[in-house]
């Protein structure tokens, strides 16, 4: 029943995306969402830290690879039902969003330019985009061609160091667990100062420190974005959800 709470929550947050069942969510305090006061969806970025307190764990997620189809993924917004949805778009953050504390890392303050190459060492994060229509080939970095009023529109993401490799192998795709997934919003940096409302996404964020992806690989993108800031805390859905890695019985 705990799990019916999670989901009402996940209601409260997306709106259109209507978020209704977890049957293995375990975390001991029920929560009450609260619509963020500044926007009609909760917003993106935010903390995922070891120190983060998270409303749910569980070991199923609701964003999984769909093995049938190439490049798409399968997501289960509510218990008996699973959608399968294909990129829409995909890009790279010059800076991380949702901060994880890695070493090397900093908090993003929505400050600051991008590069026109990421150095080697520094930390870049990757979102791709997925939509209820057909896969969009070849992939726009912009949102432009997802289409967030047929459906869902759910964002893959995770972090990587950028190395110096001239090998350029295909982008590779992330997914837990460990993994966090929560209800918030898409992220660029555009005319957010002062806080502006991004539409809604669902989230699924591959946890981990020692991703990688060289520059060779990020060359195929023809401009980084801005990291916007974190949100406050009113800002943020109250469905954070950690994808744990399943215990097998001894």
């Amino acid at each position: 029943m705990r799990n019916v709470a999670r989901v009402l929550a996940g209601i409260a947050a997306v709106g259109a995306v209507m978020l209704a069942g977890r049957l293995d969510a375990a975390q001991p305090a029920q929560k009450t969402a609260v619509t963020c006061p500044f926007c009609g969806n909760d917003q993106s970025p935010r903390k995922v830290t070891p120190d983060t307190h998270w409303d749910w764990k569980s070991t199923v997620p609701m964003v999984s690879p769909q093995p049938a189809t190439p490049d798409a993924i399968e997501y289960s917004p509510r218990a008996g039902v699973k959608l399968v949805l294909h990129p829409c778009s995909q890009h790279y953050h010059c800076q991380v969003e949702n901060f994880q504390g890695c070493p090397g890392q900093v908090e993003p303050d929505g400050g600051g330019k991008c590069p026109a190459q990421p150095a080697p060492g520094s930390w870049v994060e990757i979102h791709t985009a997925y939509h209820v229509g057909p896969a969009v080939n070849p992939l726009p970095e912009s949102l432009a061609k997802c289409d967030g009023k047929a459906g869902p529109l759910v964002v893959v993401g995770y972090q990587a160091k950028v190395t110096s490799s001239a090998t350029k192998p295909a982008l590779p795709l992330h997914f837990g667990p460990p993994a966090a997934e929560w209800s918030g919003s898409s992220t660029n940096n555009e005319n957010d100062d002062p806080p502006s409302c991004k539409d809604p996404a669902f989230w699924h964020f591959a946890l981990g420190c020692g991703f990688t992806v060289s520059t060779a690989q990020l060359g195929q993108f023809h401009h980084p974005d801005e990291a916007r800031r974190l949100q406050p805390p009113d800002r943020l859905s109250h469905d954070l959800t950690l994808i744990e890695v399943s215990k097998k019985p001894k």
